[in-house]
């Protein structure tokens, strides 16, 4: 069996939305629960709004882009898609294609399926670059 997704796909899905969620989010917690004279340059009001606007944005861009990647291996006749808490088996005959789409750091991949499948109909990825280089 062979990995298809990079091993930097665990950083990604996990650990970056942890740590990101959890202290840049008690930062904007600080920000509206101190008082001004505690902290003048975080408690103004457009200060509040910056951080506030930042930290929405860049959830809501985590949440439609690096919370769906999923880690995928293979081998000889079936690919095993798994999102680290469930794994499943997909026949390769039930996948139409593999899109790859250069970002320049990494191989952003996209699975689609023929039928709709427990993570849809398209699986997104980080391409390994072992794989890519062979």
């Amino acid at each position: 069996m062979y990995r298809l997704s990079s091993n930097h796909t665990l950083f990604w899905k996990i650990f970056l939305p942890v740590f990101y969620v959890t202290f840049f989010g008690m930062l904007v917690m600080a920000s509206f629960l101190s008082d001004e004279g505690d902290l003048p340059m975080l408690t103004a009001p457009i200060s509040r709004l910056i951080l506030s606007s930042c930290y929405v944005l860049f959830v809501g861009l985590m949440w439609f882009t690096i919370i769906d990647l999923k880690r995928v291996e293979a081998d000889e006749n079936y690919y095993y898609v798994t999102n680290y808490f469930k794994t499943y088996r997909y026949h390769k005959d039930d996948v139409l294609e593999i899109k790859t789409m250069d970002l320049g750091i990494w191989k952003w991949n996209t699975m689609v399926m023929k039928e709709a499948t427990r993570f849809g109909r398209r699986i997104s990825f980080i391409g390994n670059p072992q794989v890519v280089k062979k």
